[in-house]
């Protein structure tokens, strides 16, 4: 049997959004802006990508996409039961905006945090979540970063 695709939005699939290239037309900040992956089944099994934020602004364009690779961003422990550990490299001193994301995109935690360039650290209180599948992003300069969480009971 083929391989079949199904992307998803914010865990939603996106109706006939089935091959292996995404394409949406007429993009809005309020139906475009999340978190998106795709499914990929055959025989064997299926297999998801990890999922990845897209930040469309109202004016047009998108300021970022990134899986946090740029700046080794790192979350752990994954799963999390407590406290949430956050580190990556900053290129420069600045402000970076971070915050945990449900599945619905609402933003459960978010701060505001001073860096450094180098390695910053950054601990966080989650014991207060519900058990389930977050969204970590860090937005530097209008460069945003993402990763998933699990938080564990």
């Amino acid at each position: 049997e083929p391989m079949t695709y199904q992307w998803y939005l914010n865990d939603m699939a996106l109706e006939g959004q089935t091959t292996t290239t995404l394409v949406i037309e007429n993009v809005t900040p309020a139906n475009n802006s999340g978190f998106y992956r795709c499914e990929a089944t055959n025989i064997c099994g299926s297999s998801s990508s990890n999922a990845c934020q897209v930040q469309v602004e109202p004016k047009g364009g998108i300021t970022g996409i990134s899986n946090g690779g740029k700046i080794g961003l790192q979350v752990m422990p994954n799963p999390v039961g407590n406290e949430l550990k956050i580190a990556f490299v900053g290129e420069n001193e600045g402000q970076a905006e971070i915050a945990i994301s449900d599945m619905t995109g609402r933003v459960v935690l978010a701060a505001n945090e001073s860096i450094t360039e180098g390695i910053n650290n950054f601990r966080y209180n989650v014991s207060n979540l519900a058990t389930g599948t977050y969204f970590v992003t860090i937005n530097i300069r209008g460069n945003v970063y993402a990763r998933e969480i699990v938080i564990m009971k």
